[in-house]
């Protein structure tokens, strides 16, 4: 469980997300960028700073901050990784609209990883879901880089993929360092 490290600093636009993606810390995240979003200057909105550190966590509450940067931000989102944006960190990090990354931060792909128990019937449901929310994290990974489903399937799958700084660069994950 997090412990909702997620803070806003108002002045600069800034939000700094600095723990693991879940329920507590997406609701705050949510909430600091509607705030934000609403504090813009409708005719040329500053842009929102998302700071990201973060192993990751939950798909479903990654899916949740994704679709509400895509739909109710108006002001384009600038994400920076500090430290590490892994798994479900790394994918909302993909979401913004300019991403930057410190030297020396480790960015991380993998397929979807979770614990199921249970009848056939209710696992083969459960990992048909899972399949088709990782194909919606796995299209903004697609949408805002040059990687392709190709190259995640082959690098990501059954395996994490750390990118270097060249491969960063190569997929046009990272806008600037």
């Amino acid at each position: 469980m997090s412990t909702g490290n997620v803070t806003m600093f108002r002045p600069t636009r800034s939000i700094f997300f600095y723990d693991e993606v879940d329920n507590i810390t997406i609701s705050k995240l949510v909430n600091y960028l509607y705030i934000l979003d609403q504090d813009a200057d409708d005719r040329q909105p500053e842009p929102i700073e998302l700071h990201i550190c973060s192993h990751g966590g939950q798909l479903e509450d990654c899916l949740d901050g994704v679709d509400f940067i895509y739909k109710w931000v108006h002001c384009p989102v600038v994400t920076i990784c500090h430290g590490y944006a892994e798994s479900a960190g790394f994918y909302l990090f993909m979401a913004g609209d300019k991403r930057y990354s410190d030297k020396n931060s480790i960015l991380m792909f993998h397929n979807c990883c979770t614990e199921i128990s249970g009848g056939t019937t209710y696992i083969t449901q459960e990992m048909e879901q899972i399949e088709i929310q990782e194909q919606r994290l796995v299209d903004v990974v697609v949408h805002n880089s040059k990687l392709t489903k190709d190259i995640l399937k082959k690098n990501g799958t059954g395996k994490n993929w750390y990118f270097t700084p060249t491969e960063m660069k190569k997929y046009g994950i990272c806008t600037v360092f």
